[in-house]
């Protein structure tokens, strides 16, 4: 296994650096929140980086970009807390860059499996027409199989690895992981967070990924119309692991109870995912607010009753005035009940 390996030195001018309250790595210049967590902070460390960058996808957003997928995201959080705010959100936002392996190799080895030729095999059919039976001509397409070995001996290059063990679950939440539409050249500002998964562990997945390209090479060799079944004995060579990187920006506001809580935004899809927090606090203004409101109808009401009895016209108004100060202490439930069931939401999105 081949790969370059960088200890303790700088890429691109960025230094090593590693997270205090989750220890994951990156290469940057320091003080920056953490990531991967959201709630660490960036500070020098001896790290060990195994490869360097190659490719990178293109930050797709920039901060004008970032700034239109936080409002679009914030401005739906009804009660929200203060520092949930796009312009506090994005004093704190930073650019990184997330792995990709991308590794170049040799498959040397055998592969068998069963080709498949489609025929055509004509026969007919007794077919109900007009109440009389009719024997119609038919063809069916059937598959010749054959078994088929060969010998495997081919190289491919920038096959894409996962890096990071969380991989799937932040491409499932941000999207634009995958890599697609990689240039050459070195990524401009921001972090890079390096692998958690040494390609010793990420080898499996080379090797199967390099697997299915070559059963992919065999099925274009042969010429058949399908290959099943097929199984290759077969040994990456010569290998070479470098960095694909991929934009995703990060920023962090604190909640009520003083916690940080951390958005991410892909770079790639504008995607925003993390926990956006209402605030209990100006739900219970809102509420006394509204309970005012509803106290002070009620003590009308009652005023204008006591005229009513002289009045009896005024009686009416002071059952409108009555119901309505019913209404608002009603009503006053929805800014208590609405950040408690949200946030209860909300919670559950951990890093």
């Amino acid at each position: 296994m081949s790969a370059r390996l960088t200890v303790d030195m700088e890429v691109q001018g960025r230094k090593p650096l590693a997270c205090d309250a989750c220890g994951a790595t990156f290469l940057g210049g320091g003080g920056e929140v953490c990531s991967a967590c959201g709630a660490g902070m960036l500070e020098a460390a001896e790290v060990h980086a195994l490869g360097e960058p190659e490719r990178h996808v293109p930050d797709g957003l920039g901060r004008t970009g970032v700034e239109k997928a936080l409002v679009s995201s914030v401005s739906a959080v009804r009660y929200r807390t203060a520092q949930l705010a796009v312009p506090t959100l994005m004093e704190r936002a930073q650019l990184s860059w997330w792995p990709l392996w991308m590794v170049d190799g040799e498959l040397l080895g055998t592969w068998r499996g069963r080709a498949g030729t489609d025929y055509e095999v004509q026969s007919s059919r007794e077919v109900l027409q007009g109440g009389v039976w009719v024997t119609k001509p038919h063809i069916d397409t059937r598959i010749d199989w054959v078994d088929r070995v060969g010998q495997v001996r081919t190289s491919y290059d920038n096959v894409i690895v996962t890096a990071l063990r969380a991989h799937d679950r932040w491409a499932e939440r941000l999207g634009g992981l995958d890599g697609a539409r990689a240039v050459e050249g070195e990524v401009g500002q921001g972090v890079i967070r390096l692998p958690d998964r040494h390609p010793r562990e990420a080898r499996p997945g080379a090797e199967a990924a390099f697997h299915r390209l070559a059963a992919r090479q065999a099925h274009e060799a042969l010429g058949s119309d399908h290959l099943a079944d097929v199984v290759i004995d077969g040994s990456l060579r010569q290998e070479e692991w470098t960095w694909l990187l991929v934009p995703v920006w990060t920023t962090w506001y604190d909640d009520d109870a003083g916690e940080r809580r951390a958005l991410w935004v892909s770079g790639v899809t504008g995607r925003v995912w993390g926990p956006r927090m209402a605030s209990q606090r100006k739900g219970l203004y809102w509420a006394a607010l509204w309970v005012v409101l509803g106290l002070g109808c009620l003590a009308g009401s009652v005023v204008v009753g006591l005229v009513g009895i002289v009045l009896w016209p005024l009686l009416l108004l002071a059952a409108v005035g009555g119901l309505l100060g019913l209404l608002l202490m009603v009503l006053a439930l929805v800014p208590v009940l609405t950040p408690w069931r949200h946030n209860r939401t909300q919670a559950a999105m951990t890093p």
